[in-house]
């Protein structure tokens, strides 16, 4: 996946084709980055479906709306769409700022540069903010940001551990048969059977606590959780009625939409952080305009509200740095669809006819469509002076913006690039699109404007040995920022589960004046 996502548009461009079949004895192939057939692969889901064996890998705890399709996704989106509606925004907003202003008074306190330790942490808010929205997680944030480890009874791990020791241990979890690993001796197949236990567990505690919730009171919540909707349809309406859905489908989507709405929005804003300290020009362009709509509306960053401000903020540059972080760090690189049936299909491409035969697997590329240069400026000779997929060369937020935004015009909205449809689908499309890519739009917005609201992320590396004048710092920050550039670029990003930094890339945050001599 991440050699994918490194290669880009490379194979199309060595082909000479955006769109091809290679052909073998088992199967047909069809590889895009043709956004006008990606968007028909997408959108005529009568005639192109997922192929059911590579999803499967996401029902380890029951049958889910990802790794399934056909009327069955239909049944579990007709029951879970309703969560996803304005006041669902505006409670995503409140505490996605909320758990952001704890995260910062955390890393405030502890004085250190972030490593390793930023993505963990970055995943485990974004963890609390789903799981509070979504799943009423009483659980204290700062605790879960402390890694205050406080396991359930009968647990060995807390909930927001054994979360993601099941995201990282995904793959020995799915393909070691279960009975293997409840004798195996091994330490990582012992790992994976007690989280997968204790994550079991945990889901199973949430479904029970709304379910005795729900029946100790026949009043109608205002606002429902997304818990609601699942539990809910998990019971029957009567002793003559079957639940609409399966126990194991209740527990399957509680742990998808909890992983799903986490895991890729904690590595975006990662990445948002790490591209900004390389970046200071942009930081401090998207601090003024941040400065800006809190100084219009005369208010600190704790009032700021999804109904009045979320426009402002997405369609300016807050919003383009998150849609080409979206864009370069796509949520995943590949998106699978299939020909299943035994009739051909057809496809219009540049007005041209062109037929996809049956049993035809389909891998819409979603990294080489971000970087199609049919879709997409290259970056121009003199920038590539950073190894592909040239990360920071590329990063270009402003081409979002309409001209009178990129000279800085404080406008309250801001018209927005609208890419050709399927050049841009880092949340798939069609009737099988996320269900949740406005929630996590809206939260990754309100994490944004809430960290760099307060504070500025520099690039963090040791001093000592260097002398105190302006000119030996920014050699050292150079430095620096070409061992950050090389990460991005090469082995430190990785896929596991979705694309993410694994490689050394060490950050600071300061408050706003007191920066360094690069941001200053």
């Amino acid at each position: 996946m991440e050699r994918g996502w490194r290669e880009g548009y490379r194979p199309f461009k060595t082909i000479g084709a955006d769109l091809f079949i290679v052909v073998t004895p088992s199967q047909n192939v069809l590889f895009s980055c043709n956004a006008e057939a990606s968007h028909q692969f997408l959108t005529r889901s009568h005639n192109f479906n997922k192929p059911p064996e590579p999803i499967r890998i996401l029902n380890i705890f029951g049958p889910t709306i990802t790794g399934t399709d056909g009327a069955e996704t239909q049944l579990y989106r007709r029951v879970t769409s309703p969560f996803f509606n304005a006041e669902t925004m505006t409670r995503v907003w409140r505490k996605a700022i909320e758990d952001t202003n704890i995260l910062m008074q955390i890393i405030d306190e502890k004085h250190a540069s972030l490593d390793k330790q930023l993505r963990p942490l970055l995943a485990r808010m974004m963890l609390h903010i789903m799981a509070s929205v979504s799943f009423e997680n009483p659980l204290d944030c700062k605790d879960d940001l402390l890694f205050a480890e406080k396991p359930g009874v009968g647990c060995q791990m807390s909930f927001p551990t054994a979360m993601h020791s099941v995201l990282d241990n995904f793959s020995t979890i799915f393909l070691i048969p279960r009975v293997i690993l409840e004798r195996s001796f091994l330490k990582s197949h012992r790992t994976a059977r007690a989280c997968f236990d204790d994550l079991s567990q945990y889901l199973k505690e949430f479904a029970q606590f709304k379910k005795s919730q729900q029946q100790a009171t026949e009043k109608v919540k205002k606002e429902k959780s997304l818990l609601d909707y699942l539990v809910s349809s998990g019971e029957s309406k009567s002793l003559l009625t079957t639940p609409l859905l399966s126990q194991e489908a209740v527990l399957g989507n509680i742990f998808i939409f909890m992983f799903a709405g986490h895991e890729a929005s904690a590595n975006s804003i990662h990445f948002i952080c790490l591209i900004l300290a390389c970046l200071p020009s942009m930081q401090k362009a998207v601090q003024t305009e941040i400065d800006q709509v809190l100084v219009r509306e005369q208010m600190k960053i704790e009032q700021i509200s999804f109904d009045r401000d979320y426009a402002a903020f997405s369609e300016g540059l807050v919003g383009a740095i998150i849609n080409e972080v979206l864009r370069l760090f796509t949520v995943l690189p590949f998106i699978l669809k299939a020909n299943q049936g035994q009739e051909t299909q057809t496809i219009v491409v540049d007005g041209w006819r062109h037929t996809i035969p049956p049993e035809t697997l389909i891998l819409i590329n979603t990294s080489a469509t971000h970087r199609n240069p049919r879709y997409w400026p290259e970056p121009s000779e003199e920038d590539l002076d950073e190894p592909a997929p040239h990360v920071l060369a590329a990063f270009n937020p402003w081409m979002w913006l309409d001209d009178q935004a990129a000279l800085g015009v404080n406008s309250k909205v801001r018209r927005s690039l609208k890419p050709e449809a399927g050049a841009f689908v880092p949340f798939s499309g069609g009737s099988r699109g996320c269900l949740g890519y406005k929630f996590a739009l809206v939260e990754l917005c309100a994490v944004v404007v809430s960290i760099f609201a307060t504070h500025t992320v520099e690039l963090a590396f040791p001093v000592e040995g260097t002398d105190d004048s302006k000119d030996a710092y920014l050699g050292k920050w150079e430095e620096a920022k070409m061992r950050v550039t090389q990460q991005l670029n090469s082995d430190g990003v990785r896929f596991q589960m979705s694309l993410r930094m694994e490689g050394t890339a060490p950050l600071r945050f300061v408050k706003r004046g007191e920066e360094s001599p690069a941001y200053a």
